[in-house]
């Protein structure tokens, strides 16, 4: 039957971003997940443990018959249906399983039997997982690494979206931000999927590099956790030990930035626009937990009377906000924040990184950098 077997036909498919079909149970997925894959598994979580147990127990062949047992009857038509239906809509895609066994080879011998070809990923799961740990790690030993860093709030993230060079998103992949007001809606993927989506966005920029010309490859400027993920040591050495690009943007300005990106991402508020409805409403009292759990989270380094003071103006800051919805309510307590809490910790930062830094400007200069990078190749 059809397989992905080598390890360019399975690189193929996942750098064309096509769908794979993952039959593994549902426990399995949460658990870690590839990109672009769509759990519709053979056995629901129930079904693969009474499978397992009866496999320690008694062996493969009686926990086949139980499992063929299981997915009988009306259960086999929903499931087949299912993957149909899947499959009718992402024509490209391929099944998997945790190791490409019975499972991955059952539900494609069944599609086999509706007239419907899709090719089985050998070594499923755990074989895609070990090629993106490889592919990550090949990225950091081939690949001219250099960093984005400046102070918070300066925009690095989105200046390295905007620009059309290539570049690893470690934000984006770990969906935070990478501070105690980084959380994203939706929380953070788990550690597994994280680094399975790492490795296929340093897998895509191998495939078009080209190393003897040592074109500059860029990541914005980490600690080694981005909220409650850790990156991969490979990763986090290269990161430390790159050259430095240094943004630079005034206080005030940073400040305004951040509230933006924060109330328009986090709570769906626009500038100016005062809603009156209940559901405004419940969203700026969210959004007044969420800040004031986040400023206690560093009292310690902040210390008792500046934490306290710093919640009164935030207080202060949603009330006014609640009455106007404008942004400028936020602007002094983060500007203070910036001042006596963020920025001395990147002093700190840039004196260690200080013989790595290759420049430094305003937003401009960089876009003129990154538009001659652009011309380069």
């Amino acid at each position: 039957m059809n397989r992905l077997v080598t390890d360019d036909e399975i690189l193929r498919h996942l750098h064309e971003d096509r769908a794979i079909l993952d039959v593994r149970a549902p426990v399995e997925f949460a658990a870690g997940s590839v990109p672009n894959s769509v759990n519709l598994p053979l056995l629901d979580n129930e079904q693969r443990a009474a499978v397992g147990t009866l496999y320690k127990a008694e062996g493969a062949s009686r926990a086949l018959d139980l499992g063929f047992e299981l997915i009988s009857g009306a259960t086999h038509s929903q499931r087949v249906d299912v993957w149909s239906d899947f499959l009718e809509t992402h024509t490209e895609a391929a099944i998997m399983c945790f190791r490409g066994g019975q499972r991955s080879q059952l539900v494609q011998r069944e599609l086999n039997r509706n007239g419907i070809d899709v090719p089985l990923v050998e070594g499923g799961f755990k074989r895609i997982r070990n090629l993106l740990s490889q592919r990550l790690d090949r990225s950091c030993e081939k690949l001219n690494w250099v960093v984005l860093s400046g102070f918070t709030g300066s925009g690095k993230t989105q200046l390295l979206r905007d620009s059309q060079i290539p570049k690893l998103d470690l934000e984006k992949s770990a969906r935070h931000r990478g501070s105690v007001f980084g959380n994203w809606p939706g929380g953070q993927p788990t550690p597994v999927s994280f680094e399975n989506e790492l490795g296929l966005s340093a897998s895509k920029l191998l495939e078009f590099a080209d190393i003897a010309s040592n074109r500059r490859h860029w990541l914005e400027d980490e600690s080694r956790s981005i909220g409650r993920l850790v990156l991969p040591k490979a990763l986090f050495e290269t990161l430390s030990g790159a050259k430095v690009w240094v943004l630079e943007r005034p206080r005030a300005e940073r400040a305004r930035r951040l509230v933006h990106e924060y109330l328009s991402e986090n709570y769906n508020f626009s500038d100016g626009l005062r809603v009156s409805n209940l559901d405004f409403e419940v969203r700026v009292e969210q959004s007044r937990c969420d800040i004031g759990r986040a400023i206690s989270k560093i009292e310690r380094r902040l210390g008792g009377a500046e934490t306290k003071k710093l919640l009164a103006m935030t207080d202060e800051a949603t009330r006014e906000f609640e009455r106007n919805g404008r942004f400028s309510a936020h602007w002094p307590w983060v500007e203070r924040l910036l001042e006596i809490y963020y920025d001395p910790l990147y002093e700190k930062h840039l004196q260690k990184i200080a013989s790595r830094v290759i420049g430094r400007g305003p937003e401009e200069e960089f876009r003129s950098l990154a538009e001659a990078e652009k011309g380069r190749f």
